[in-house]
């Protein structure tokens, strides 16, 4: 019993060192869990919750503009046709491909008013997929007129090869695209590019190697991390696994290779502890109001 005693305090001494100061908690599609993913009410919402670094992704239209959508499609799950009417989930692909539409007709889809079942806490707002630059330059604005400390922006580029010329780009086009819409909107030392596409992450490494990567992995064995890092010829600043494969070990390995580890999606408190126990250095969550909660709680316990 004593012993269990001596290691709850020394969890809740760890956690408490491990604040919400420490810890880089990044606002998943801004903080999907309590506003429309991926839109600008999204991202402001993350800002006032505390939130320094805001996880997005984008996707190209027709016209070879950029915009933030998790899917290169509008999801029947949480998008409402120009007349507000349902989309049948069969159609997605066909009908609903961004990449068959100008930046005018993806703006037509109300992505806010339905909802996400998934997560009932979300606010249902009618609102569009945001233009990439109109986000960033709002959420700049925003944070200048709060005179807060500026946000980081990491970016997830979503490219495959079974995709390239259906829903988007070849990757090395879909890349300068988005480089290109970055010029001039924030300085290249707040900027994250993020992708589970190798090819991606080769490319701007080799074409912009100021810009920070992070290794999207979904599944995977932590003996083969060497030879992940070998296979893509540089070591990216950033591993962010799927925090349900992770362990110590991989959380060992990746900061001996001078990588930081910040894994997706962590959305229970009891992970987000265990997520801290691993000794990561962020999280990317839904729910970064928990997140601040839970570690800001254990900082005041550790200061008592």
């Amino acid at each position: 019993m004593k012993s269990c005693s001596i290691q709850i305090i020394a969890v809740l001494l760890f956690l408490s060192y491990q604040s919400s100061a420490q810890m880089d908690i990044q606002g998943h599609r801004g903080c999907r869990g309590l506003k429309p993913e991926n839109t600008i009410a999204s991202m402001l919402h993350a800002i006032d919750l505390g939130v320094q670094t805001l996880e997005l992704d984008v996707v190209i239209t027709g016209d070879r503009e950029v915009l933030v959508s998790h899917e290169p499609w509008m999801s029947h799950k949480i998008c409402l046709d120009k007349n507000g009417k349902p989309l049948r989930r069969q159609d997605e692909w066909s009908n609903h491909n961004i990449y068959n539409m100008t930046l005018f007709e993806a703006q037509s889809y109300d992505c806010g008013s339905l909802g996400n079942p998934d997560f009932p806490e979300q606010e249902k707002i009618k609102l569009s997929k945001p233009e990439f630059s109109e986000l960033i330059q709002t959420c700049e604005e925003y944070v200048r007129s709060k005179r807060g400390k500026p946000v980081y922006y990491n970016i997830e580029i979503k490219s495959t090869a079974e995709g390239e010329s259906i829903f988007h780009p070849e990757f090395d086009e879909f890349c300068q695209i988005v480089v290109f819409a970055l010029e001039g909107l924030v300085p290249v030392d707040r900027v994250i590019i993020q992708s589970f596409d190798t090819r991606v992450l080769k490319y701007i490494h080799s074409k912009y190697p100021t810009i920070r990567l992070a290794y999207l992995l979904e599944s995977w064995n932590v003996s083969l991390l060497e030879d992940e890092i070998a296979a893509l010829g540089f070591t990216p600043e950033i591993l962010s696994p799927y925090y349900r494969i992770l362990d110590k070990n991989i959380v060992k390995k990746a900061h001996e290779l001078n990588m930081k580890v910040i894994p997706w999606t962590v959305n229970n408190p009891e992970d987000m502890e265990s997520m801290a126990e691993m000794g990561v250095d962020g999280i990317i969550t839904d729910y970064p109001d928990r997140a601040f909660e839970l570690f800001d709680k254990y900082n005041d316990w550790g200061q008592d």
